[in-house]
């Protein structure tokens, strides 16, 4: 059966109760809450089935995608002197729908009720990283305030990150929450065996969070949050784990996101004053394994900033690039009036 409210309502008008029995609404209320859009429908099913969907110390907070109504069943439960209970969310709970039905919104109600200690009691197996979806979902939308907000709840004392594996650009509002992250940061230890960093991270009520992620996760997130320093400083000091999670075997870059222009231009700024070696060959790996157009610009900013001579051998190699992408007449001719090539080079 479609359960919607005016089904439920016309076996209620037509005194067909004992269709709406305590299991059938409670194996269908996940099914119900979602489709609760306004703070009438919820009166309609408080007057009707205050047992079945407002009990004490149930978790339907989680079923909410609107957070006004979630507020509304806040102000039910609370008339009826009851609590609820933080519990871990349950992608399982969701298998019958045809549609994905994870919700950004459920990070923003989770952070509401991790601060209500008065309506609700914490679980104590909690665990944040069973909201891995809709904590997704919410960094997709360019989100972060509220995971923050999260994160420094005295409640939370650990979070693993390490669900994180694509690539960072889908996912824009953890630009917000890496650099929370990094300028938060107490201390951090490697863990060798596990290729991952635990950072003591300090929060607002001068507690502490202990986040985990891969070594390269953090790479990325220093590199996408535009913490370049911090990167080429790992390098000149050769610190291990970040050096091994920059190259591969065979001497490329194995980054699996797509490098910024402005990290190559500060790789390049750093070599030209140092002149250190590991910048330099970082610089030429980074260009050879970039798109074409971020070569180009590579070497435009290269060549017009300092000059093709400073860029020594590494320039011929990166007209091996052009010369394999020379079909964009407007790109060479510009290399060739700024004199960064000549006619016979390409």
């Amino acid at each position: 059966m479609n359960i919607t409210i005016n089904i439920i309502k016309n076996l209620y008008d037509y005194g067909h109760f004992e269709q709406l029995n305590k299991d059938f609404i409670y194996n269908n209320k996940i099914k119900i809450f979602k489709t609760i859009a306004t703070k009438q429908i919820l009166d309609f099913y408080f007057t009707i089935f205050k047992d079945q969907l407002f009990e004490d110390r149930n978790s339907n907070w989680l079923y909410f995608d609107s957070v006004l109504v979630f507020e509304y069943y806040e102000v039910l439960m609370n008339s009826l002197n009851r609590k609820m209970i933080i519990s871990n969310y349950q992608p399982s709970d969701y298998i019958y729908f045809k549609k994905k039905v994870h919700s950004p919104n459920t990070v923003e109600i989770l952070d509401m009720v991790l601060k209500n200690s008065e309506l609700y009691e914490l679980n104590h197996n909690f665990s944040l990283e069973s909201f891995k979806f809709n904590i997704l979902l919410y960094l997709a939308n360019n989100k972060s305030k509220s995971l923050i907000s999260i994160l420094n709840n005295s409640k939370i004392k650990t979070f693993d990150f390490n669900f994180i594996l694509k690539d960072l650009h889908q996912y824009p509002g953890i630009k917000y929450l890496g650099r929370w992250i990094i300028e938060n940061c107490l201390s951090f230890i490697y863990d060798h065996n596990s290729q991952s960093v635990t950072l003591t991270v300090g929060t607002k009520n001068r507690k502490k969070v202990y986040i985990k992620m891969g070594i390269k996760l953090i790479l990325m997130l220093q590199i996408q949050c535009g913490y370049f320093d911090q990167v080429i400083q790992s390098i000149v000091k050769e610190e291990r784990p970040i050096f091994l999670n920059i190259f591969q075997s065979n001497g490329l870059p194995k980054f699996n996101f797509g490098i910024p222009l402005n990290f190559i231009k500060a790789c390049i700024d750093y070599y030209v004053i140092s002149n250190n070696e590991k910048i330099n060959i970082l610089v030429s790996k980074l260009i050879l394994s970039a798109p074409p157009i971020i070569v180009i610009k590579s070497i435009l900013y290269f060549g017009l900033n300092y000059g093709k001579n400073k860029m020594g051998l590494s320039y011929q190699h990166y007209l091996e690039i052009l010369k394999n992408n020379s079909n964009n007449n407007q790109i060479i001719n510009l290399l060739k009036d700024f004199d960064l090539i000549k006619g016979n080079e390409i």
